[in-house]
């Protein structure tokens, strides 16, 4: 089981900051390409970030991993982050942390030109894959490959909804998701969200909430072993 954390960045880098969201989110679909991790969903992550004030600041030590992946249910956490790199390029990079043992591996890391970041976030999704001893079959790792949409403004869009929706605005994030939509009408992941927000009824998110909060007394209340 393993939870996908949005990448951290420096403050005050408002390009890079709604990429930081949109591209763990990508990453989160590209490692659900294989059956043998179970990823938790967004919502349930996006719930515990705003109950620990983590949406904006996220998450860069891992000594505080355990904790928040335990939260989340999760036996293991991906936090990573996004930074600037020579020449126009983006950095990003990555760790697992395994809540149960404690241990923490290396740092896995892409880098690519700002307006092909998309690329950087296939290597890493790779890379992943590779340092958690997963072998994809080729189907898998072309599935993986597949970029979504290479327009940088339409990844900024699609971060600026999860952006939101981390934040636990719905209006926000589906406008964005529409935005990301508009520049790009075939990239699948927006479309996938446009549809899905909207039908949301008020009382399925009240029922999916009041699971989530749920499941967070019983891990908050349980004891550490």
């Amino acid at each position: 089981t393993l939870a996908v954390l949005p990448f951290t960045v420096a403050s005050g880098d408002t390009l890079l900051k709604p990429l930081a969201f949109g591209l763990a989110d990508l990453l989160m679909g590209d490692l659900s390409k294989s059956p043998e991790l179970r990823l938790v969903e967004r919502l349930q992550t996006n719930t515990m970030l705003r109950e620990l004030n983590l949406v904006d600041e996220g998450l860069a030590d891992p000594r505080q991993a355990p904790r928040v992946g335990r939260l989340v249910g999760a036996r293991r956490l991906l936090i990573g982050d996004a930074a600037r790199g020579a020449g126009g390029t983006v950095r990003l990079s990555a760790r697992v942390v395994d809540v149960i043992a404690g241990t923490v591996q290396d740092l896995v890391s892409a880098e690519a030109p700002i307006d092909r970041i998309i690329d950087a976030e296939k290597a890493l999704a790779l890379l992943l894959f590779e340092r958690l001893g997963i072998t994809l079959t080729p189907a898998q790792r072309e599935r993986v490959e597949q970029r979504q949409t290479v327009q940088l403004a339409t990844l900024v869009a699609y971060g600026r909804g999860v952006q939101a929706e981390a934040k636990g605005d719905a209006a926000g994030a589906t406008a964005a998701f529409e935005d990301a939509a508009r520049l790009d009408a075939a990239f699948m992941a927006t479309r996938t969200q446009v549809a899905a927000t909207p039908a949301a009824s008020s009382s399925q998110r009240a029922s999916s909430l009041a699971r989530v909060l749920d499941v967070t007394t019983q891990a908050v209340n349980a004891p550490i072993v």
